[in-house]
């Protein structure tokens, strides 16, 4: 239980009650973001968000440290130290909120001084001088595994596998065992972390939809993601597309498998097409309606990774909805529906006895719901 009192801020000449820790960060992450707001007004929820989420991370480091200071002192047969840090650990594990120094640690009850103190040198210098040679390499073979693990196509097994095999840092896993996936993760390793500038993005749509009318001129694009939110930057880009004529269309390609089965591929001809001008560089994956590789505009320094999905007409406007998001937003939608006895996913809006209500557009979704229309911009 925290040992917090309320607190407030003048936030837009309004006073605001400061969350308390024990809030979690349904109430804490908000209004991190109208803070962070006020130095940085560019910043979005996404940004926001990879922020919170390295700095949970931090709360795992704290409770290995702590861990490996209660497994020392119950060998010493210290059973009441052992018990103290026992307790600060099964606290931080139950925290929705990141530990960012030890005087904010101590406002839970059960953790006190000398702990605080120990999580305030955790926090600053990311070690504890106290744990043995032996701890310390645990510690650093865990931040390797998950560095490998950031790698496109490294699972937690083969992470610990290439650890196991002697290899240490990215560069090194160039000699490694690794699927076609794998190692196209490594080859544009520096550049998939990187984030995506908007107008970048804006020009690796524009060489999509010119391939794609190319196959089919009757199918459609749209960029969706914090890119079609007008988000500054993106993580990858995301495309969804579709034609009116569905399995009839010129993009669609038709064929029997081996089982006489008939299989309808819909961005085959759009992937060859895309490779065919060099935009597509690298293949990860290419399903009936999903492809997924690395794309590369000329005279722009970084290869990208990208995502584009086969939407069939019928499922449009709710698909692009969806691949919108965010997903707070998506999930608000989702319960206006049930209240309305609806039920409503990216394949459509549908009626409990599961018929389909026509929907082709996103503005068509929100009239059926009842909801005025939020233009993506402004979706939260």
């Amino acid at each position: 239980m925290s040992k917090s009192k309320t607190t407030y801020v003048n936030l837009e000449g309004k006073k605001v009650v400061i969350p308390s820790i024990v809030d979690g960060k349904t109430k804490i992450f908000p209004y991190i973001h109208v803070c962070l707001k006020r130095k940085h007004p560019d910043i979005s929820v996404a940004q926001v968000e990879r922020v919170w989420e390295k700095r949970m991370e931090k709360n795992k480091l704290i409770v290995q440290y702590l861990q490996a200071l209660a497994d020392e002192e119950r060998t010493k047969g210290d059973k009441w130290r052992a018990s103290a840090y026992t307790r600060a650990i099964r606290i931080i594990k139950n925290l929705k909120v990141p530990i960012s120094n030890g005087k904010q640690a101590q406002r839970f009850k059960g953790i006190g001084v000398k702990i605080g103190g120990k999580i305030d040198e955790i926090t600053k210098t990311g070690q504890l001088q106290r744990i043995d040679q032996k701890t310390q390499e645990a510690i650093k073979k865990q931040q390797i595994v998950e560095s490998f693990i950031d790698v496109w196509g490294i699972g937690v097994v083969k992470a610990n596998n290439l650890y196991n095999q002697g290899f240490r840092t990215i560069e090194s896993l160039g000699g490694a065992k690794l699927n076609n996936q794998q190692r196209i993760g490594v080859k544009y390793y520096n550049d998939i972390k990187l984030r995506i500038p908007h107008n970048e993005v804006t020009e690796l749509g524009k060489v999509v939809e010119r391939g794609l009318k190319l196959v089919d001129p009757q199918a459609k694009v749209v960029i969706g993601g914090s890119y079609r939110r007008n988000e500054p930057t993106s993580g990858d880009i995301d495309l969804v597309v579709t034609s009116p004529l569905g399995e009839k269309s010129k993009i669609a390609m038709v064929h029997q498998n081996k089982q006489g089965k008939i299989i309808v591929e819909y961005l085959t001809k759009l992937v060859e097409q895309l490779h065919k001008i060099g935009f597509l560089t690298d293949d990860l994956s290419l399903g009936k309606n999903k492809y997924m590789g690395i794309a590369h505009l000329e005279n722009y320094p970084h290869y990208r990774r990208i995502d584009i999905l086969y939407i069939p007409p019928e499922e449009w406007g709710s698909g692009v909805l969806h691949f919108t998001g965010p997903k707070a937003f998506n999930i608000d939608l989702r319960r206006r529906a049930i209240e309305l006895g609806y039920k409503l996913n990216e394949k459509g809006l549908f009626k409990k006895d599961g018929s389909r209500i026509e929907t082709p557009t996103e503005e068509s979704i929100f009239e059926k719901l009842g909801v005025e229309y939020i233009e993506p911009p402004f979706r939260k």
